[in-house]
């Protein structure tokens, strides 16, 4: 048997604490806890209170003040940081403590707690752009704020479209993406810009745009992203105005703050059932090279697989680092007016053109080895993706080197794999 309590509190309808009503605070404080407690609220038909007031089950008074109990049952451990709190909430009612001798206490795992609207996720007050607006404003706004799309609105601030990194690599011969074009100067941006000169960012937006109630549910909003590759949604107040917008950073910071501490529910006897582990949502068959890969070898692969990072291993499968396309960029730091050049051209990225093969022919020179990155956040693939979420959060992280216990190279798991469990739990 397990040794459990249960607090158990009498009063009505009518009780409060803090503004609100006193069964809708005892639930809110409980959940909040994030320990092993489960709460319910039971309204009853009929009853009397200690001022003489009645409630009977007639039609004339059915409503008023109705009884109300609320059931805490918890381990016995929490009760010293539970009980007082409760005792001090409740101003109204009477508040009994019992032994509870308990059999099994389990509980299903969910990467998203079920309530969770948008608004609980979003980022208020986004920046945005008009569809009249210059592009290259909007481009200059892309690599200020970090962030890969925009909202565009119209005169009444109601969304019209978004622009993306993706809409400016088909519409506006973007040369590579966001993160790599900011690391140029000044002087080479501009010679983009004017590229863009006299075009508009209605021209190259994405329209009509997918948007979402703030409050509607997250689950939902986390599938739509899913099922239409979205990475980032507009949210709009009850006027169709753009109040918010939802991205994939939003919903890990929710799922970091949201989700119980498992670990500590495990420690109180609470059987978790439904648990993921990372070896279940990694991504496998991923490209590597060695550490004496040439590093035109380095850039073909890239290409070829349309890769953003390579993760680099001994000849054992042991993972040294990973070379990303930043990495590549920063080889080439002497060289740039000519990469500039290259990139300019409207060429794919790296793709290599005749005029350019020396270019390549000076990096054969360099190695993997030479690029990589090697201290780097890993995870091992027998832990819960919950501690994925958590390093990814913590270190803003969109992929995440998967290893063994040997070390060796597993695979990647990404912040879409970790998206679609959460979905699928919730299924």
């Amino acid at each position: 048997m397990l040794k459990y309590r249960l607090i158990r509190i009498y009063t009505t309808e009518d009780a409060r604490f803090g503004g609100l009503s006193l069964w809708k605070a005892i639930v809110q404080f409980v959940g909040e806890l994030k320990i092993a407690a489960r709460c319910s609220v039971f309204s009853g038909m009929a009853g009397s209170f200690e001022n003489g007031d009645l409630c009977l089950p007639t039609i004339e008074v059915l409503s008023f003040n109705r009884p109300l109990q609320i059931d805490i049952v918890l381990p016995a451990a929490e009760m010293p940081f539970v009980l007082p709190e409760i005792e001090a909430m409740v101003e109204e009612g009477v508040v009994a403590v019992d032994n509870l001798p308990v059999v099994a206490h389990r509980t299903k795992k969910a990467i998203l707690p079920k309530h969770l609207r948008i608004r609980d996720a979003m980022t208020p007050n986004p920046r945005f752009i008009h569809s009249t607006d210059p592009l290259a404003e909007a481009v200059k706004l892309l690599l200020s704020e970090k962030f890969n799309g925009l909202p565009v609105v119209d005169h009444a601030k109601k969304p019209v479209g978004i622009i993306t990194q993706g809409d400016l690599k088909k519409k506006a011969d973007l040369p590579l993406r966001l993160g790599l074009l900011a690391e140029f100067q000044a002087r080479e941006l501009e010679e983009y810009y004017q590229t863009l000169a006299n075009r508009q960012v209605r021209e190259v937006m994405t329209q009509p745009v997918t948007c979402l109630k703030a409050d509607e549910n997250l689950l939902t909003a986390v599938d739509l992203m899913l099922a239409r590759n979205l990475k980032r949604i507009p949210i709009l107040d009850d006027d169709g105005r753009l109040s918010g917008i939802l991205a994939r950073s939003d919903i890990f910071r929710t799922i970091a703050r949201e989700s119980p501490n498992w670990r500590h529910l495990a420690e109180r006897n609470v059987k978790v059932t439904g648990l993921c582990q990372v070896k279940d949502i990694m991504t496998r068959d991923q490209a590597t090279v060695l550490p004496d890969c040439p590093l035109g070898e380095v850039l073909r692969l890239m290409v070829n697989e349309n890769l953003q990072r390579i993760p680099v291993t001994d000849k054992d499968g042991r993972f040294l680092g990973l070379v990303s396309d930043k990495d590549l960029l920063g080889a080439f730091s002497d060289q740039k007016p000519g990469l500039w050049a290259f990139l300019a051209s409207r060429l794919s990225f790296l793709q290599v053109g005749r005029e350019y093969r020396e270019i390549l022919e000076r990096s054969g020179k360099k190695t993997a080895a030479d690029l990589m990155k090697s201290d780097l956040i890993t995870i091992g693939e027998d832990l819960e993706i919950n501690e994925a979420i958590r390093l990814m959060r913590k270190h803003f992280l969109k992929r995440l080197p998967v290893v063994d216990a040997a070390g060796k190279f597993k695979g990647l798991i990404s912040r879409d794999s970790l998206l679609r469990v959460a979905v699928r739990q919730d299924a």
